[in-house]
């Protein structure tokens, strides 16, 4: 089992209204070909239960295809990044959700969802931890 320490890590989820198709990101992702990443910091993170360079190395290849087909998941991460910092957020799977992982109080929480409740389904939850 993974033994990352992020029992106190809140995560808040939005999700766009736009809907994306997963066999079409994947139809797409093999016409345009699929981004390569690198792995090795996210697994060392994993191996030595480093939870910062865990979180800063969460990376989704799918993004750029997903944001091709849906400019608003696009804009959805780009509001959260500038409303609420990059260090966390990621799309989650094939999108259109929008997730950030933190620690303690965001600044600008607060106001992004009482700016943006109405145009996003946004959900705050941590993660559970099971042995």
């Amino acid at each position: 089992p993974i033994k990352l320490p992020i029992e106190s890590d809140q995560i808040i989820i939005v999700k766009p209204k736009a809907f994306v198709d997963t066999p079409r990101v994947f139809k797409e992702g093999d016409r345009q070909g699929f981004m390569a990443m690198d792995s090795s910091l996210i697994h060392q993170a994993i191996e030595t239960n480093n939870r910062e360079l865990f979180i800063a190395e969460m990376k989704n290849a799918l993004e750029p295809i997903t944001f091709s087909l849906s400019p608003e998941t696009a804009k959805t991460k780009a509001l959260m990044v500038n409303y609420l910092g990059a260090k966390g957020v990621v799309m989650s799977g094939s999108g259109s959700s929008i997730i950030k992982v933190y620690q303690g109080m965001l600044v600008n929480l607060d106001a992004f969802i009482n700016t943006y409740h109405q145009k996003y389904d946004i959900f705050l939850t941590k993660f559970m931890i099971k042995e």
